[in-house]
């Protein structure tokens, strides 16, 4: 498979149109909130937090920082293939991934920490959207030929990537909150992931055993577990409708 430059607009329009919908929407959300809580708002200045042209001189070093620290990600990461003797795309879905994606783990970490869960929820959702319609659009677009997909990321990995995507569906909605059994339990999909892709890529003898234990004994507990997310939530929305908020 590839993905040429007409898919790479594709993309990357889907990402305008998010964006434009993302601040339609949180516009049309200030605008519904009360006028006195707006005007309890405190100001920054009042604060004491940077001034405009500090918090630019920010951004412009960090955006420096953020190309010279991708060329060398990049150039460590395709020698470290080399000396292992694995693809570009194991080590673009392992050490690469991890190395761009531990911002947005700080970053998340401590909005929970700080009480601002929203923010730690966003950051992870916003993120990946941003990866796949912003990173590949872009990157494909400009590319004077198309990009390359393996068979093995359009059989395994890209299947597992939109299964985690559904399995959020169920688990956000319960509640709408997401409770720290739940955060173990996609960590350790995760671990298992990474494990599955060392064995893979070094040709494990463990292979088979590790694809049967996870076909027949890890996916249906994990199905059966979102099936039992998805009754609980229903019987607790129907019981708020019926009987009101709890409390």
């Amino acid at each position: 498979g590839q993905l040429g430059r007409v898919e790479g607009i594709g993309l990357t329009i889907g990402l305008v149109a998010y964006v434009s919908w993302t601040v339609w929407a949180a516009s049309r959300g200030r605008e519904d909130l009360d006028p006195m809580a707006l005007e309890l708002e405190l100001d920054p200045d009042e604060l004491g937090l940077h001034t405009a042209w500090t918090d630019v001189g920010f951004v412009a070093l960090g955006l420096v920082m953020l190309v010279v620290g991708s060329q060398a990600l990049v150039g460590s990461a395709s020698d470290i293939a080399i000396e292992l003797g694995v693809s570009d795309l194991v080590i673009g879905l392992t050490v690469v991934a991890v190395g761009t994606s531990l911002p947005e783990v700080a970053t998340s970490v401590i909005a929970a920490i700080r009480g601002q869960r929203e923010l730690a929820v966003g950051n992870a959702v916003g993120s990946n959207l941003f990866n796949i319609l912003a990173v590949l659009g872009i990157t494909a677009t400009v590319s004077p030929n198309p990009l390359p997909v393996a068979q093995s990321a359009i059989q395994v990995d890209i299947p597992i990537m939109i299964a985690v995507a559904i399995a959020c569906l169920p688990i956000f909605a319960n509640g709408h909150v997401l409770e720290r059994w739940e955060g173990v339990l996609f960590f350790g999909l995760y671990i298992g992931y990474i494990a599955w892709l060392v064995i893979d890529a070094s040709e494990h003898g463990a292979r088979d055993s590790y694809r049967s234990v996870a076909l027949y004994f890890v996916i249906p507990i994990i199905v059966l577990t979102m099936a039992v997310i998805i009754v609980r939530g229903h019987r607790h929305r129907s019981a708020e409708r019926e009987f009101g908020p709890p409390g």
